[in-house]
């Protein structure tokens, strides 16, 4: 909010270090210059504030962990143009690595492709998920436009952008240059992130006052981000950085990390699934996620064969949902909970070993590794197929590779004795072969117990 106090402060005109750092490859025009004519009202952040980086190239490899050690958010640049950024990648994984929240910018040409600079965006960061900060679109250059095309361009790219990543956008910016370039109050309800650097009235110190001189554009009524400094001392990172601060306490920006996002995301807490099983037996898989997506999941959450998808499976069951759907949601899993999708798999009549990937689908609306996970290959069960006994006894009597006492069935190597407990104690029965059903001796110590009682007749008889 402000402060209503006016100040009179003169020109002030500050330019970022990553000026003078400028590679022959990427465009000049990249200066990020923050002025001001005149400071005329003050901000106030009433509920504390939460302190953060913006980074690119310029700061060179960076010890994110760090870094964490005092800051709790970072930004990131994509690209300029056709100018990539070449430590995107490492910046952006490393964030979420150190535990920070995570956000990515966009230095924007209004007058360069705007559609081909927005798709650039959602390539990169795809759907982001709940805990990545909105994408940014940083404005401070015409490229020769006038404020209606300008204004033109920013709606082009916030529309493919917001749709292509699932939040809505932060505009980066100064009343320095929207004030006199743009003027236009058409992006007033989107979030603010005010540039514009300290001066007599704020001195440059870390972190600033609770309330700090700064005007920002009259078309925004607050500011959700201000970065007030471009010469920022930061643990893991050489030279200068810039500096920022978000309105509000740590929970606030949690809070605004986890709104929108990817409709659809789980984890995966585990996988049981036998590795050895019989021709042609059924046996039981349990996988269990839990929701890490906005939205709940119904009838429309499955389990889909994968790599590829919708894969006809080599161990599809007359109990599955569907051809290539073995289990759906029963109920509502809202975000935050676990559920255990529980299916039978018949092994094939052909022995062999056999790979199967199973992942998450939200049916007709997208897979979840096309948002914020888990991948394709999440799930990929290594599964061999035996014509012979199973080591450990099956729960109905036809082997399992998980082990377990049988119940009247075959015993192979390593399985259940009489008793049930698997013991190595008696292996000459395990290895005589298969008990019946009434639990008689094998049929091997029959024969050996005959023979001898037929010994013992014939030596009767001499004597």
């Amino acid at each position: 909010m402000h402060c209503l106090r006016r100040f009179g402060i003169p020109l002030v005109l500050s330019v970022t270090a990553t000026a003078c750092a400028v590679e022959e490859s990427e465009p000049t025009d990249d200066l990020e210059v923050v002025a001001e004519a005149e400071q005329e009202a003050q901000i106030c952040f009433d509920n504390g504030v939460v302190h953060g980086i913006d980074v690119s190239y310029y700061q060179g490899t960076i010890d994110w962990s760090a870094v964490a050690t005092e800051y709790d958010f970072a930004f990131t640049r994509i690209n300029h143009g056709d100018f990539m950024d070449p430590e995107f990648e490492n910046n952006w994984n490393g964030i979420k690595a150190a535990g920070m929240l995570r956000g990515a910018y966009q230095y924007f040409d209004p007058g360069g492709d705007v559609a081909w600079q927005a798709q650039v965006v959602v390539d990169k960061l795809g759907m982001l998920a709940p805990g990545d900060l909105p994408p940014v679109i940083d404005v401070e250059s015409t490229d020769g436009l006038g404020g209606a095309a300008i204004v033109e361009a920013v709606a082009q790219w916030m529309e493919i952008v917001e749709a292509g990543t699932g939040k809505t956008p932060i505009i980066y910016t100064g009343k320095y240059f929207w004030q006199d370039n743009v003027g236009s109050a058409a992006f007033a309800d989107y979030p603010l992130w005010h540039a514009q650097y300290p001066n007599a009235c704020q001195p440059p110190n870390n972190p600033p006052p609770s309330c700090g001189c700064s005007n920002i554009a009259d078309q925004w009524s607050d500011v959700l981000i201000w970065q007030y400094s471009s010469s920022g001392s930061v643990p893991g990172i050489s030279g200068n950085v810039d500096l920022d601060v978000f309105n509000g306490t740590y929970e606030d920006l949690v809070a605004f990390a986890n709104a929108g996002g990817a409709g659809y995301g789980a984890s995966l807490a585990s996988v049981e699934a036998p590795d050895t099983v019989l021709a042609g037996e059924s046996f039981t898989v349990r996988l269990t996620y839990t929701n890490t997506g906005a939205s709940a999941w119904d009838a429309n959450t499955k389990v889909g064969t994968t790599e590829p998808r919708d894969r006809m499976s080599a161990f599809y069951d007359a109990s599955w949902a569907g051809e290539t759907r073995p289990a759906v949601v029963e109920g509502s899993v809202e975000n935050g909970q676990s559920y255990t999708f529980e299916f039978s798999m018949k092994a094939p009549a052909m022995q062999g070993n056999y790979t199967e990937s199973f992942g998450l689908v939200q049916e007709a609306v997208t897979w979840f590794a096309d948002q914020s996970g888990p991948p394709d290959n999440a799930v990929t069960l290594t599964i061999q197929v035996v014509n012979g006994p199973v080591n450990g006894g099956g729960d109905d009597g036809g082997g399992s590779a998980t082990g377990g006492a049988g119940e009247g069935g075959d015993t192979g190597e390593g399985g259940a004795d009489e008793d049930g407990s698997g013991s190595d104690e008696d292996c000459s029965c395990k290895a005589a072969g298969a008990t019946n059903d009434s639990g008689n001796a094998p049929l091997s110590a029959l024969i050996v117990a005959g023979v001898i009682a037929a010994t013992a007749r014939r030596r009767l008889r001499r004597d």
